[in-house]
């Protein structure tokens, strides 16, 4: 704003003045405001992050919302590493015994939650890797213990 009045203002009408004084002016304010919003630590005031169950992070992370968990995770602004979503399955839970062929959508169907399971042993030297569809993370048709 400032550029256009000192290059125009010789040719700008009264109203024309005035209307940007006023613009400029709430330019400033709004500019302002955000400044003392930021600097008092309270932007969470315009961004409502408290009403929408956002946790706020002092931007040393970032809240990434996970809607079909219906869960808040925080992620660090760390440029060159992954951050892994970690979930724990309750603490009460006893583990589910499978057998080595057992895949995850036959032992737990289409559950997105966490789950303690036990396999029996030797199961690497009965299914060597066959049926596995995955590398780290596997399809949910794969044998659950050999992955």
């Amino acid at each position: 704003c400032l550029h256009i009045r000192f290059r125009w203002w010789h040719t700008m009408n009264t109203c024309g003045k005035i209307l940007l004084d006023i613009s400029g002016l709430l330019a400033f304010l709004v500019g302002f405001t955000f400044a003392i919003l930021f600097i008092i630590n309270r932007v969470d005031f315009i961004t409502k992050s408290n009403e929408m169950s956002c946790p706020y992070a002092a931007n040393v992370e970032m809240p990434v919302n996970v809607p079909i968990l219906g869960k808040w995770f925080c992620a660090p602004w760390k440029r060159k590493e992954k951050t892994l979503l970690v979930r724990k399955p309750d603490p009460g839970s006893s583990p589910v015994q499978l057998s080595c062929s057992d895949t995850f959508v036959g032992a737990f169907g289409a559950s997105i939650e966490s789950h303690v399971f036990e396999c029996p042993s030797l199961c690497l030297q009965q299914y060597p890797g066959l049926g596995l569809t995955g590398c780290g993370i596997y399809s949910t048709d794969s044998q659950v213990c050999t992955a």
